[in-house]
């Protein structure tokens, strides 16, 4: 006698439950959505804004944007710049799109050198330089920068559309910032908190604005600090060779109808006074006579020397604003001519 088995004579779909599905994945969305909105809620009632993540996708995102748009300004250095200078004042006072390539930690030449070497690059370039970046023994700022490079060179290709997509989502909730990390969330909650907005506000230009008034009745001490007060002076013949290659730099760009202006952005005074012990006072005025270009020191401008560092060499984010202004007339007062047309990017 022959007795089949249940289980190879059965048919799966045969024994489903005869369920309301589409009641069912309404029913699910609809929570799912509830949810979502609450913790949206939750996030924004606790102070919490949206805050675009900085990362190397966002830098090569906008580097592309440097050599697809027309004639746009492009802002170089490290953490003083991407803290000092804000594209969305800046472009409108200075009528062309501003894109902010500065990098906490990495010298802003081997990124000039980049323009400088891409025909598809027709822009103009304003370079916050310190005195270490062009006088110190950098070599840990040249590999920050040389790495971000590569970055951009070896990038998947759906990358170029991925962060696109992560930036309007970044742009739009609360829900992608650190605090609303679900563990971390439900520490926070537990403890009988809700999560703390960040004192660092980082916007889809990459400008980062940082509230050091915040920070200080926050006790979140003095912000990120900078290490070039800690970079010793390089060997002339290295400065000789690294000024040549900048002068070069300066004119490829020139030849394309670029213009490019160094700035020295505000310190305070005992760091400036340090840099000049260390790299010299006529810095900045060798690095024009060797290029030929303008710089423009912040300390020798009345109307920009005034501005608050918080740690001592990056401005809080009124002061920058503040600065950006003042930075922007500047430009226009010395060879940079708007175009109102072209200010959006």
């Amino acid at each position: 006698m022959i007795v089949r088995s249940s289980i190879s004579s059965s048919d799966p779909w045969q024994r489903a439950p005869a369920l309301p599905w589409l009641r069912v994945w309404v029913t699910a969305l609809a929570l799912t959505a509830l949810a979502i909105a609450g913790l949206e809620t939750l996030g924004r009632s606790a102070g919490l804004t949206p805050n675009v993540e900085d990362s190397p996708r966002l830098w090569a995102h906008v580097r592309d944007a440097a050599s697809s748009h027309g004639g746009p300004i492009v802002l170089l250095g490290s953490s003083r710049v991407q803290v000092g200078i804000d594209p969305e004042i800046l472009a409108p006072t200075v009528g062309r799109p501003v894109l902010q390539l500065a990098l906490n930690g990495a010298s802003p030449l081997p990124f000039l050198h980049d323009l400088a070497r891409d025909p598809s690059f027709r822009g103009s370039v304003v370079c916050g330089v310190p005195p270490a970046a062009v006088f110190g023994d950098r070599a840990g700022w040249d590999e920050r920068a040389r790495q971000q490079l590569a970055f951009r060179g070896n990038r998947a290709w759906i990358e170029r559309f991925e962060t696109p997509a992560r930036l309007w989502m970044q742009q739009r909730t609360v829900l992608t910032l650190p605090q609303m990390a679900p563990a971390r969330l439900v520490r926070t909650l537990a403890s009988g908190e809700l999560p703390a907005p960040g004192a660092v506000m980082m916007k889809r230009s990459r400008f980062e604005a940082m509230d050091y008034q915040a920070m200080r009745a926050r006790g979140l001490g003095h912000g990120r600090g900078d290490e070039s007060p800690l970079v010793r002076k390089a060997p002339p013949d290295v400065v000789r060779q690294r000024l040549q290659v900048v002068a070069d730099d300066v004119a490829s760009i020139r030849e394309r109808g670029g213009e490019l202006w160094f700035v020295r952005m505000p310190t305070t005074a005992d760091v400036a006074g340090g840099e000049d012990e260390t790299f010299g006072a006529d810095a900045m005025a060798r690095l024009a006579d060797v290029t030929k270009a303008l710089v423009l020191d912040a300390r020798a401008e009345p109307t920009m020397a005034r501005f608050d560092c918080g740690d001592g060499v990056h401005l809080d984010v009124r002061d920058a604003r503040l600065f950006t202004a003042e930075l922007g007339r500047w430009l226009v007062d010395h060879g940079l001519e708007p175009d109102s047309d072209r200010a959006q990017y």
